[in-house]
């Protein structure tokens, strides 16, 4: 502000040195005030369009430097969870031991490629506890309220990634059933796939070890996709 003020200042005094000196009419008068807002103005304007050009950067900057702390946080939330699996469709009877249930459920439903049964015990799990019921929401264009249901949940913690990869890998044998395994993913890349699962050239999505695949129409291979792009 200071600055401005000397400026103007300045301004004023060499106009009033150049009226006295040349004795000028009041047009000439008038156009060389015109003539010196027209150039303040100009430099004023210059000096505020760098500034905010200054800010925009800053902001864009700020801004990937805030997906990026995200995208890291989802990493590392993701590979906390890289235990665990989630059970969808197994509710626990009232006053069962869930670890009892759950390793009952998958010695029972889920086989390997070769068609046999993927044994586990209870002494697999570090912990297994009902997680609250999943909503699920009717399908666009279903009006019908019953239409929408409650899928019983189950978290699952495994002691060896080993023997949760197992399961893991044998949960197509589940296709059809009423039953889901899934991984245990972070909310961001639940909503990814949810993204993903809706989004009209996509034929499938699926997650593995934490990341987010897909099947693009028009692409032979599955495509990675991060919580950060558009689907």
């Amino acid at each position: 502000m200071g600055k401005n003020m000397t400026t103007r200042s300045q301004s004023q005094d060499r106009i009033t040195s150049t009226v006295h000196a040349e004795n000028l009419s009041k047009e000439e008068v008038e156009k060389l005030i015109n003539n010196a807002v027209q150039k303040a103005v100009a430099v004023a304007t210059e000096n505020m369009c760098c500034e905010i050009n200054s800010l925009k950067t800053e902001i864009l900057d700020l801004k990937k430097q805030m997906r990026e702390m995200k995208k890291k946080n989802n990493q590392i939330e993701q590979y906390s969870r890289r235990s665990n699996i989630r059970i969808c469709g197994l509710e626990v009877p009232a006053g069962e031991p869930c670890k009892k249930v759950v390793a009952n459920f998958i010695n029972e439903n889920v086989k390997g490629r070769d068609g046999k049964p993927v044994e586990v015990s209870e002494k697999d799990f570090d912990a297994a506890h009902p997680l609250p019921p999943l909503q699920v929401k009717p399908k666009s264009g279903q009006n019908n309220p019953q239409a929408s249901k409650k899928i019983p949940v189950v978290i699952v913690k495994f002691h060896e990634r080993a023997t949760r990869d197992t399961v893991i890998k044998a949960r197509r044998s589940l296709k059809g059933s009423d039953y889901m395994i899934q991984e245990d993913l972070t909310r961001a890349n639940t909503e990814l796939l949810q993204r993903l699962s809706r989004a009209s050239n996509i034929k499938n999505a699926w997650s593995w070890e934490g990341k987010v695949f897909a099947s693009v129409t028009g692409l032979k291979k599955p495509q990675r996709f991060d919580i950060d792009q558009e689907v």
